[in-house]
């Protein structure tokens, strides 16, 4: 798989170690403030936001898809952005429309409202087809893209005095994940304590959550009793909320 990391800045501006030396923007609520002497503008914000969305358009249609599945979702932050955002210059009526789930399709139509929910900071989630493509949200406006066919012709076509493509892996990406439960207490919301689930495999995480054969195993998941039962674990419900996460590891996780 061809991996891109496709950003704002310049590599020029960047020192040997790889740190980016200039003051720039870093999402959209920075609009008004000024950078290296330049006042940074809506008009500015959403021109680059279009590059972005183009970039991930682009290179889905050299790979013949048409859609991804949404992963990582988590629903909570979501709905608490709806509410927050809603006066904002940035937030858009039909971002309430869209009934997202964990992965959920989202069809090459509505891509660009799904990539600005994350470019706009409402979700943090990827989107991706399991060994075929992926869209990672980083840090600081940095996104990465992986798929199975980039030709050196698309990458020159999407390059551009503002957009910068680069043949860098992603961090973010991974073949095989270690699963682990947090247990909150539901008095003080705080991490009681972590199960490891040793020797668990993303193909069990999409059969105990019924998740698609598209999806890629990567989870951070509120656990109801039934998916508890699945799991063959008995939690206490009354005192506790148990959460499923994971970490990106190099090889599979086997323990005896």
């Amino acid at each position: 798989m061809h991996q891109l990391r496709i950003t704002k800045y310049n590599p020029k501006y960047r020192n040997k170690k790889g740190h980016y030396k200039r003051n720039e923007w870093t999402d959209i609520y920075e609009v008004g403030n000024h950078f290296e002497g330049v006042k940074f503008t809506k008009e500015s914000y959403i021109k680059t936001e279009n590059e972005y969305i183009n970039a991930v358009v682009e290179i889905l249609k050299e790979n013949d898809l048409k859609h991804l599945r949404l992963i990582g979702f988590q629903e909570n932050r979501y709905k608490y952005s709806l509410q927050i955002f809603k006066n904002k210059w940035f937030h858009e009526t039909a971002y309430e429309q869209l009934n997202l789930f964990e992965d959920k399709l989202i069809p090459i139509e509505i891509m660009p409202l799904v990539i600005q929910l994350h470019l706009r900071g409402y979700i943090d989630s990827n989107l991706a087809i399991y060994k075929q493509f992926f869209v990672h949200f980083g840090y600081d406006y940095y996104m990465y893209v992986g798929a199975i066919r980039i030709p050196f012709e698309l990458k020159e076509h999407l390059r551009s005095p503002s957009l910068f493509i680069e043949d860098i892996i992603s961090p973010y990406h991974a073949d095989y994940f270690k699963y682990k439960i947090n247990i909150f207490d539901k008095r003080s919301d705080l991490i009681e304590d972590s199960l490891e689930l040793f020797n668990f495999t993303s193909e069990q995480v999409k059969s105990i959550f019924n998740f698609s054969e598209e999806h890629t195993g990567y989870i951070h998941q509120k656990i109801n009793p039934k998916i508890a039962i699945k799991l063959n674990l008995n939690l206490d419900f009354e005192q506790f909320e148990y959460y499923i996460n994971c970490e990106a590891v190099k090889y599979p996780a086997i323990n005896n």
